[in-house]
């Protein structure tokens, strides 16, 4: 893994998110590009410029406080870091950057919250997760860098067509020797035909890492997803992002959506 990307607002949330990036990249001896973006909001054309001045002169000021507390920290030691300030929308900084330093994660904070705050606070992860095509780690407020000891992947056993997109999460798997459960939560017995079909290929695609299978029956399948992890002292939920189609995609957030507002551990969001 070459590159690392991590955005920033410059909150403790995110500064919370960039320690757990440094240990991801010290693990993986990727470099990590730590970068604010900053969008120039519509104005008049005369006040324009000026406006995306000060706000990109805000931006690298920013990151240059942000640099020296990392020093101040001792956090830079054993780590290569790329401070960058870019003009644009988040998801498309983020494409950008991926291409300018081959970069292969996100990782990027989030913070727990309900009703219209929800809306508002998760927006921009929601966004990187469905608008981008290389895994995201996504980082409650709380969560802390540790050795991964079990890792959940979250399987809803859906016919996949790429099982390379499962790559990131069996190279994690491998590089951290933790225990990988494959979990499937349905409202219904698990005793489906294309269930046992896929169960097997996913059971001879994570060969040789170690792994089992968990199925769980719960009426709400967000609760049961989070319900097992809490039980099972899970220190890494992992899922995979689908396309919906268009009604979904607009009245009706999905579950990977919700898990990464709400979920105590990181998340690290695949996509299909």
């Amino acid at each position: 893994m070459h590159t690392i990307l991590l955005p920033t607002d410059f909150s403790d949330n995110a500064y919370n998110a960039l320690k757990y990036a440094i240990g991801f990249s010290q693990m993986y001896g990727s470099q990590l590009v730590i970068f604010n973006s900053f969008e120039v909001p519509h104005s008049h054309a005369g006040m324009l410029m000026s406006i995306k001045d000060v706000m990109r002169k805000d931006s690298e000021d920013g990151l240059k406080s942000l640099e020296a507390q990392v020093k101040k920290d001792g956090l830079e030691k054993n780590t290569v870091l790329h401070f960058e300030s870019r003009h644009g929308a988040l998801v498309n900084v983020i494409n950008d950057l991926a291409s300018d330093f081959n970069a292969e994660l996100i990782v990027m904070g989030t913070k727990g919250a309900s009703g219209i705050e929800e809306v508002l606070i998760g927006s921009n992860t929601t966004d990187v997760i469905k608008n981008v095509k290389f895994p995201v780690v996504a980082v409650p407020e709380h969560a802390r860098f540790n050795k991964l000891n079990k890792v959940v992947f979250a399987a809803d056993y859906k016919q996949m067509q790429n099982y390379e997109v499962l790559n990131p999460l069996k190279m994690l798997i491998a590089k951290t020797n933790a225990k990988l459960e494959v979990v499937n939560v349905t409202k219904l017995a698990d005793d489906d035909a294309s269930t046992v079909t896929e169960k097997d290929k996913l059971n001879k695609y994570f060969d040789p890492v170690e792994h089992n299978f968990t199925h769980v029956q719960n009426s709400d399948i967000v609760k049961g997803i989070q319900s097992h992890i809490q039980d099972s002292d899970t220190d890494m939920l992992s899922m995979i992002m689908r396309k919906h189609n268009l009604f979904e995609a607009l009245f009706m957030p999905s579950i990977t959506q919700k898990i990464a507002l709400h979920s105590s551990i990181p998340l690290m969001v695949l996509h299909a």
